[in-house]
């Protein structure tokens, strides 16, 4: 694929919108206030201790996860990768101030659950079109495949890892992480099949 095929109109679009989506579900995550996914469980404490809001926080760490990731393995960074960074940071601060605070467990979970599955099609945006694995699927990827673990293994290491340094920083770490961890492989998969119609009939 060349460099005029990778940054077609359409694929851009698709690019944005699906990282718009993911991000505006993330930001929904964290204010419902019962965990975010287990990404954001680690940088909501790294932001609460740095001083900087969630949004640019999570700017800032895709960087860093692109760089780790292209040392590990460069072949999983495609230009989706790229576009994340540049406009992750406005769709979660955003989601952060207009979304509602869960008052109680129950409507906390059902918040969750809505937030989580805006996140999965977004994801399932940016995968069914092969924009390119989001700087945080890229380490897991790239982790896979610089020690040899099977991508499951590999994406738990990554995922318990964040979910113990966000506690340990105080970061959002609550029954929405948990959740995340039981939801959204379903979620996303089912919204591929969603996709898959659409993505067969459209040109990029």
């Amino acid at each position: 694929m060349n460099i005029k095929e990778m940054f077609s109109f359409k694929k851009v679009l698709l690019m944005i919108v699906g990282v718009l989506i993911m991000a505006f579900g993330c930001g929904m995550l964290i204010k419902a206030g019962y965990g975010a996914d287990t990404s954001n469980a680690l940088l909501t404490g790294v932001a609460n201790k740095v001083g900087l809001s969630v949004g640019n926080t999570n700017a800032i760490a895709t960087v860093i996860f692109i760089i780790i990731s292209y040392f590990l393995s460069r072949k999983r960074i495609g230009p989706g990768t790229l576009l994340v960074p540049l406009v992750i940071s406005f769709p979660i601060d955003f989601a952060i101030k207009v979304c509602m605070k869960a008052p109680n467990l129950f409507i906390g979970i059902l918040l969750d659950v809505v937030a989580l599955y805006i996140v999965s099609f977004g994801a399932a945006i940016t995968i069914e079109f092969d924009l390119g694995a989001s700087p945080f699927d890229c380490l897991s990827l790239g982790i896979s495949d610089r020690f040899h673990l099977k991508y499951v293994i590999a994406k738990y290491l990554l995922d318990a890892f964040c979910v113990v340094m966000g506690f340990l920083l105080k970061g959002e770490v609550g029954i929405g992480t948990l959740l995340c961890l039981l939801v959204m492989g379903p979620f996303i998969s089912f919204n591929r099949k969603l996709l898959s119609k659409v993505a067969k009939r459209i040109s990029i």
